[in-house]
């Protein structure tokens, strides 16, 4: 199957502050990749080979991220909204990258774990719309007769233009070839800290163990774990699902289950579960950190004694948080 891509990370993240006024959230990273990434995944297990996309504010740290898209067996081309315009603009500005090929639109900030390739593999002359719910916007395969559509609504209807189901009700009220599919797998927009925390979930279930670190003769590791090289652990109980990564130090703490160290961290005398804590940050006796998100660099401990109760932190990077009993 020849189409292109269209992903579109022009969002700004706003029920995701503070950690998305220095981080785009489709680099929030969910099993140790960013959501974006997994986005890429998708889009080439549907064949695909080159793709384009729209980025926002934070567009150079996802680029930056992202590179040309080789890792990924893609050829990224990249382009830029000064605000988020939504799906008609986007399409503008990859017009020339698109030309008259077929493409399937993702959003770069929603997670599909399973494969769409059973709908797109369907797709010919038409529009196929593989939906999760009513209402709901997952993925969609245009032909470049959804040009004219976003045009049209563009000139007597620009709200509509500014979403693919707004060109997909043009194509079915002029007689388009417009069909739809059910999606059955598991997906999820990330929006909020929620969101992220499903979705993490999601996916450390699915994770394969690898213990690569230094984990030394005292602690204990159960279940499905990943400790990249590099890490060290001490005197700690490993609970799976799990992820510390390369750099981290974990020391007289219990991670897990469902929790993530990010690179380069310190965690110490704290038990972190159902829990993101992102690159570089620093977690010091704390008693209990249950469904945050530590931004990159925060540094959080306490300002009593340990063994206080349990806490749900979402905190931005370089931030700086005492904990009090």
């Amino acid at each position: 199957m020849s189409m292109k891509a269209l992903v579109l990370s022009g969002g700004t993240g706003t029920r995701l502050r503070p950690v998305t006024h220095s981080l785009p959230k489709q680099l929030i990273p969910l099993a140790g990749r960013p959501v974006v990434a997994h986005v890429l995944d998708s889009i080439r297990g549907l064949g695909v080979r080159e793709a384009d996309i729209v980025v926002g504010d934070g567009g150079e740290q996802i680029e930056q991220a992202l590179g040309d898209g080789s890792r990924f067996g893609l050829s990224l081309t990249w382009f830029r909204q000064d605000a988020p315009c939504g799906f008609g603009h986007a399409l503008s500005l990859a017009r020339g990258f698109l030309g008259d090929d077929d493409f399937v639109v993702y959003r770069g900030d929603t997670l599909v774990t399973g494969s769409i390739a059973v709908p797109a593999a369907a797709f010919a002359a038409g529009v196929v719309v593989p939906e999760a719910a009513p209402d709901v916007e997952l993925v969609h395969c245009f032909t470049p007769a959804v040009h004219e559509a976003v045009a049209a609504l563009a000139a007597d209807r620009p709200g509509d233009a500014a979403t693919p189901a707004g060109a997909v009700q043009w194509l079915r009220a002029h007689g388009g070839d417009v069909r739809t599919d059910t999606y059955t797998g598991y997906w999820r927009r990330i929006a909020t800290p929620e969101d992220v925390l499903a979705a993490h979930r999601t996916l450390l279930d699915a994770l394969t163990p690898a213990v690569g670190g230094d984990v030394d003769e005292r602690s204990r590791i159960t279940g499905q774990v990943v400790i990249e090289p590099g890490a060290k652990v001490v005197r700690s109980w490993i609970e799976g699902p799990a992820v510390i990564a390369a750099g981290s130090v974990v020391e007289e703490s219990h991670i897990g289950p469902h929790a993530t160290i990010g690179r380069d961290c310190s965690v110490r005398g704290t038990h972190v579960d159902d829990s993101l804590v992102l690159d570089g940050a620093t977690v010091w006796p704390v008693g209990r950190l249950h469904g945050s998100l530590i931004g990159r660099f925060a540094h959080v401990s306490a300002a009593g004694q340990d063994g206080t109760p349990r806490r749900r932190l979402v905190v931005g990077d370089h931030t700086r948080v005492e904990v009090a009993e």
